[in-house]
């Protein structure tokens, strides 16, 4: 049973870039996304902020929520140019500042774009087409983590396209913002009587009197057997009769309904059972009695190899000399090996693993960190005690994370800072001071550079010591950041451009044919994008930005990923993977992983996929297949490895966890 709640908007206004000072929370419309001039050119942002009463789901268990939808009403629609629909992003807000005391993180009477909270970044996305109706976004997620203790500082619709659009709000007078909750139980009872003892709330519990329900009130078809608990009908409740051949449908009955001993022979009229009413594997040994099957009751040529189960026949199944070497099939049996033969038992060697799985053998080099002599991985993380998981402190919400050949860096989104730590043991060496909402970090062998989302720069850090060594602008809302090499690559969301610089000087800026460009990867000679907004990644060539392609992924790409040969995507919004060959983009493979897939990175055998919506990190062969699936902290976003561990950032934990 499912019931729909409509928690209280408390909360709704609107910001505007090109008012940055201005508060709009008592104006009867709400707005959000991209305003152009007369010329073409960018004149401003505006973003929308909604806010539920979710106090009636706190501390629901996940299952409990199966869905939740924020409904906004369309009053006006303006596509860019020729567009034919505006594409809109919803995120989770959080406060600029930490230690302001919830809820009040940010107020309709007082907001404005410079006190603006920070947005975690691809929550849900929608598409809107036309003014006066409807449009829904799912935001399940975002409800379950705020029913498990997430602070609830509402929702921020912003810009994800050209375009803008209009929303009614509460001060509208009617359509104002609406969020539906449907849950899978029954939160209140109302009617003439109420609830045993009064009252329209509790615990209310249905059944069904004798004799309550009979043939005359159920409609054909009605009862199946997925309707029929198992052990549910028993003889007890069939009459003498009751069941003949013509009220079971054909493969009604098979061996999962026969209670063991329920058939018998004398309930068998003689030549009832052939072959064509014997189910595969319909008859095994503790079916037939001793003796029961002889040769003169197997037709010719009725049993071959695959009649027969793996370890079906043993020695003591075959009388002496039954089998001779007439009666096998020539290339059926391997006689020896190496002039080996009868029992041979593989042994491995110094630093050498051998691994059986069914009937392979796989033979693998075990040489430790320390060289050929020195104790393997294995040993080393035995004798440290580092079989389990590691969680380390970090800053407020991690989001980004890289490893300089010693160190762990660390990028806290709302604290503005990153944090270096010890790879060796997750110890805090220091955490400095970066731009604001810092989302992406990378390591050029000698500097850590970061990029900061809200304040559209690159801060350059020391690696040795951390000490700032300059900050540079780049592009509207930087998100990702590459080293290849020689030179920095930026991705630059809001503007769909990626820009390439060499020690901080500007090289250039290149568009990447699609909206929102997230994370690169390099494959040696060429920088791979994704771009959020259109199923895609773009290649460009690193020497000169030339565009060499794009190529169609899954829905929502964002982690990226390359193995040596082909490069990985991560479809957050279709839950998997997708493999391309690196050298013509041509497609591999699709592989399923966990929930919402975010951060990829490769071990040199394994693809690692952190999954934000399962708490889940993935490790998946070069097939596609899943090895293993591990859990972490609240929502892990990405995902790094440092030569023997793997690292994975837990965004709402505010920790790092070593695996």
């Amino acid at each position: 049973v499912s019931a729909q709640v409509t928690p209280t908007l408390t909360h709704d206004a609107y910001i505007d870039s090109a008012n940055t000072s201005s508060n709009f929370g008592s104006q009867s419309t709400l707005k959000a996304g991209i305003l152009y001039n007369n010329n073409g050119s960018i004149a401003g942002y505006q973003r929308t902020l909604v806010k539920f009463d979710l106090s009636g789901v706190a501390g629901m268990p996940s299952q409990y929520i199966l869905a939740a939808t924020l409904k906004l009403y369309v009053t006006k629609f303006q596509p860019y140019q020729n567009n034919t629909s505006v594409v809109l992003s919803v995120g989770a807000s959080y406060p600029q500042n930490p230690n302001q005391p919830y809820p009040s993180f940010w107020a309709e009477s007082s907001l404005n774009w410079q006190n603006q909270p920070n947005v975690y970044y691809g929550l849900a996305w929608s598409t809107v087409i036309a003014a006066n109706q409807t449009v829904a976004v799912d935001v399940t997620q975002y409800v379950r983590n705020v029913a498990q203790g997430t602070l609830n500082n509402g929702l921020v619709i912003y810009e994800n396209g050209p375009g803008s659009v209009v929303f009614a709000s509460k001060e509208s007078g009617g359509n104002a913002p609406r969020l539906e909750i449907y849950l899978n139980r029954i939160s209140s009872v109302t009617g003439a009587g109420g609830l045993a003892g009064g009252g329209t709330n509790g615990d209310l519990t249905l059944s069904i009197a004798d004799s309550g329900v009979t043939t005359a009130k159920l409609a054909d078809g009605a009862v199946t057997s997925l309707k029929i608990a198992p052990g549910a009908i028993g003889t007890a409740q069939l009459a003498p009769n009751a069941v003949t051949a013509a009220n079971i449908a054909p493969s009604a009955v098979g061996t999962t309904q026969i209670a063991a001993a329920s058939v018998t022979s004398n309930k068998i009229a003689p030549g009832a059972i052939g072959t064509i009413q014997l189910a595969s594997d319909a008859v095994n040994t503790s079916q037939l009695n001793n003796g029961a099957v002889t040769s003169a009751k197997i037709s010719p040529g009725a049993v071959g190899s695959t009649e027969i189960a793996n370890q079906a026949i043993t020695t003591a199944h075959l009388a002496t000399g039954a089998v001779t070497t007439d009666r096998i099939g020539a290339g059926q049996v391997v006689k020896g090996l190496n002039n080996l033969t009868d029992s041979v038992t593989l042994v491995a060697g110094e630093n050498v693993a051998i691994t059986q799985s069914g009937n392979s053998l796989t033979i693998s080099a075990t040489a430790g960190s320390g060289g050929a002599s020195g104790p393997s991985l294995n040993a080393l993380k035995a004798a440290f005690k580092q079989w389990y998981r590691q969680d380390f402190a970090v800053g407020s919400n991690p989001t980004a994370i890289a490893f300089d050949g010693a160190n762990i860096w660390v990028a806290n989104y709302s604290s503005g800072t990153v944090t270096k730590l010890l790879a060796t043991t997750g110890a805090t060496v220091g955490t400095y001071p970066v731009g604001n909402g810092p989302s992406g970090i990378a390591f050029d062998g000698t500097n850590i550079w970061v990029v900061n989302q809200n304040s559209n720069n690159m801060t350059k850090l020391r690696a040795s010591d951390g000490v700032p060594m300059g900050t540079f602008p780049v592009g509207q809302y930087p998100q990702g950041v590459l080293f290849d090499g020689s030179n920095i690559w930026v991705t630059n969301g809001h503007d769909n451009t990626v820009s390439k610089f060499n020690n901080g000087s500007l090289v250039g800026t290149f568009p990447v044919g699609g909206s929102n460009p997230l994370y690169l990867a390099f494959d040696g000679t060429n920088v791979w994008i994704t771009i959020w907004g259109s199923n895609t990644v773009t290649e460009l060539r690193a020497s000169d930005g030339a565009p060499v392609g794009t190529f169609s992924v899954g829905s929502g790409p964002k982690g990226i990923a390359f193995d040596g040969a082909n490069i990985w995507v991560a479809n957050s919004s279709g839950n998997t993977l997708t493999e391309l060959r690196a050298a013509d983009g041509s497609p591999v493979g699709t592989f399923p992983v966990g929930n919402g897939p975010s951060g990829l990175a490769f071990d040199g055998a394994y693809m690692w996929a952190a999954n934000i919506n399962d708490n889940t990190v993935s490790k998946v062969a070069s097939t596609g297949a899943i090895i293993n699936t591990y859990t972490f902290g609240n929502w892990p976003n990405n995902v790094a490895f440092d030569g023997a561990s793997i690292w994975v950032t837990n965004v709402f934990s505010n920790t790092v966890s070593k695996l």
